[in-house]
């Protein structure tokens, strides 16, 4: 009879939590990146009001809105993935699981989120074939780590744990992929909802069921890797997991493709338009 031996936990008992880092920056620092991130969304509020006047409909706001509110799922996010940002002394947003997520981070999820849903959205309207959607998932990629490199830099964010799989400049590879895949579900999602009668009725909706399409594509795609480095300390399982949960980023980012582009390369919405024309 052949037995598999259980890998070893990362600790023992009750107490089980993984020490985090103690990471500080100053506060003007932290009041730095609030205006930083506060401007910016400020941009893009600009950018959902000419969405809005484009497509008459004021859903644009509602989705920068959600955007904001899925911020509290940043703890939950942090607890996963095992990532932490500087807890001394910093100005708090929310805290829950263990982890405290700074003042900061609430607008820079506009940002990260709000922004590429609703620009996702607008290529959507447009012709674009699968190709063109899985390209744009990599292009977005690059963004993602680009985006993030520098802040692990700064030290304002680490990602922690000797079984931290795949980080290239300190910045997990897997992560890239479970916060793109995140932007481009949430965008089909969106598109879909819109032209609903419920949420062409209420686009205030929009602002409850953001965090929620959030929450479930990030947390889903990071699922893999969040039970693995949070129950065992072996490398090989925590890889295995990570690019389990890659695979599922681009999986779930091609079924979200199949929901706007259908199978002559035109998106959905395209096809539709073009039927409606002919009748």
């Amino acid at each position: 009879m052949f037995e598999i031996a259980a890998a070893a936990a990362i600790t023992q008992g009750n107490d089980w939590f993984v020490v985090k880092p103690a990471l500080e920056k100053s506060i003007a620092w932290q009041n730095g990146a609030t205006l930083l991130f506060t401007i910016l969304s400020i941009a893009i509020l600009f950018y959902a009001h000419r969405l809005a006047k484009r497509h008459g409909s004021s859903y644009p706001y509602w989705v920068v809105l959600g955007s904001a509110l899925a911020t509290y799922y940043e703890p939950l996010g942090d607890f996963l993935a095992h990532v932490t940002y500087h807890e001394v002394n910093q100005i708090n947003f929310t805290t829950a699981f263990g982890f405290m997520t700074p003042l900061w981070v609430l607008p820079c999820y506009i940002v990260f989120f709000g922004y590429p849903i609703l620009w996702l959205g607008e290529v959507i309207t447009k012709d674009v074939s699968m190709g063109k959607w899985m390209g744009l998932f990599f292009a977005a990629f690059v963004s993602a780590w680009f985006f993030e490199v520098p802040i692990l830099a700064m030290g304002a964010t680490e990602y922690y744990g000797a079984n931290q799989p795949f980080k290239l400049l300190n910045y997990p590879l897997w992560m890239g992929f479970a916060n793109t895949a995140t932007m481009f579900v949430v965008a089909a999602a969106v598109h879909h909802l819109k032209s609903t009668d419920v949420f062409a009725r209420m686009p205030v909706l929009f602002a409850a069921v953001l965090p929620m399409l959030v929450t479930g594509a990030n947390a889903g795609t990071a699922l893999p890797l969040g039970s693995a480095i949070n129950s065992t300390s072996d490398t090989m399982i925590t890889n295995a997991m990570a690019v389990l949960s890659m695979a599922l980023a681009l999986l779930y980012t091609w079924i979200a493709g199949t929901l706007v582009v259908d199978k002559s390369g035109a998106t959905v919405e395209a096809t539709f338009r073009t039927a409606a024309s002919r009748t």
